[in-house]
């Protein structure tokens, strides 16, 4: 049967339960609320359940996490947890559940094989390459994929890579991540602020990461970076946005390696635009990143990037243009390319060209298609 070919005003909108496995400060936790805020202001029912208990005041106290249900479970090896998630699926009757990423997904086809729900399934999926401990999950995802209605990845390398490992779903699609350009947009004064309250001179050259403390994000590397260019005598500081199970760890690195009066830990911001505008480079060191949200966000704030080249990160930087890029695993091609972007000669072009160049990938039309998706999954 073909998909509803009327306006998406006209159809009727399905009640969605967006499942995720935590609610910390991450790019696919974000991802989430802000399609839950965008749905109920669409007109659609739509609640976020969590599996866990994590949580973070930064994503709860948003509009669309702010009601969200905590299951306070602790993983699919808890009996009782099966029996709370099919009382709830037949409380909520939702038309479509959505899991976000592998785990909710799994646990959401088999309640609906023991009879816990009928909604239609859906995945978006935020993973490319998986930790080491979570490689029998990749296994029965693949699995389970195959009894999902629809399966959307956001970054087109991330559906090369897991379609050829064996996931397939009756509809898949690519719905690339999008940035709101007007809430994340250059703005010097707002900038400046941030280094007059963090003791930064305004002629300091500052990097920053935005990302939770994860072993995956490798801050490590970083940290033994700055220390490679304090011993180089390149001029540098740097804020570090977030928090995490390696926070402790990266403050004792740092503490050890003399790094105290070069990094500022900035911790969780709600509003993180301020930051990346006080920046002169925002730096991702991640060791696996599907197409991360931070790096859209520092480049429509006006910054250009450093990124490792893992995952779909080359579709959204390309190195010279608005960023560079280095191999996973060197610090020493992480200090090369910070102190590359140290000449303001060279920063300058890219820079200009850092916003314009992911103008085209809106929040609005990422939204949008995700508002589509579901009608037709309804429809059919």
């Amino acid at each position: 049967m073909k998909a509803d070919a009327s306006p998406p005003e006209a159809r009727r909108k399905p009640r969605i339960l967006l499942f995720v496995p935590v609610l910390v400060v991450g790019g696919a936790e974000r991802h989430t609320v802000d399609l839950c805020d965008w749905l109920r202001q669409r007109g659609f029912d739509c609640r976020i359940v969590v599996h866990g208990a994590a949580r973070s005041e930064a994503i709860t106290d948003t509009p669309g996490g702010r009601d969200a249900i905590f299951l306070n479970l602790k993983g699919m090896s808890e009996l009782r947890g099966w029996w709370t998630i099919r009382r709830l699926f037949r409380e909520m009757n939702p038309d479509i559940i959505v899991g976000i990423n592998q785990t909710p997904l799994i646990i959401s086809v088999i309640e609906r094989a023991i009879g816990a729900t009928r909604a239609r399934l859906c995945c978006i999926f935020h993973t490319t390459q998986m930790q080491a401990f979570e490689a029998y999950q990749a296994r029965i995802f693949a699995v389970a994929s195959r009894f999902a209605d629809a399966l959307v990845y956001v970054s087109e390398t991330q559906r090369e890579f897991w379609t050829g490992r064996g996931v397939a779903t009756r509809l898949t699609r690519v719905i690339i991540n999008g940035v709101d350009i007007d809430r994340f947009a250059p703005r010097p004064e707002a900038g400046a602020a941030i280094r007059q309250a963090y003791g930064l001179a305004q002629d300091d050259f500052v990097v920053s990461v935005a990302a939770s403390f994860r072993p995956e994000k490798n801050h490590r590397e970083f940290v033994e970076a700055m220390a490679l260019l304090r011993e180089r005598g390149v001029m540098v500081k740097a804020m570090l946005m977030g928090g995490g199970e390696t926070l402790d760890a990266t403050k004792a690195l740092v503490a050890t390696l003399g790094l105290g009066d070069l990094i500022l830990f900035a911790g969780e911001q709600r509003e993180v635009n301020p930051f990346m505008c006080a920046s002169d480079v925002g730096v991702l060191c991640g060791k696996a990143e599907t197409l991360p949200l931070s790096a859209l966000e520092y480049l429509a704030s006006g910054t250009p990037m450093i990124c490792t080249r893992v995952g779909g990160v080359e579709e959204i930087l390309q190195h010279g243009v608005n960023g560079l890029l280095y191999e996973s695993g060197s610090s020493l091609a992480l200090a090369d390319a910070i102190a590359a972007m140290a000449d303001p000669a060279f920063r300058k072009p890219l820079a200009e060209r850092a916003r314009s160049s992911i103008s085209h990938l809106s929040l609005t039309d990422m939204h949008l298609a995700y508002e589509r998706l579901f009608l037709d999954m309804v429809a059919q």
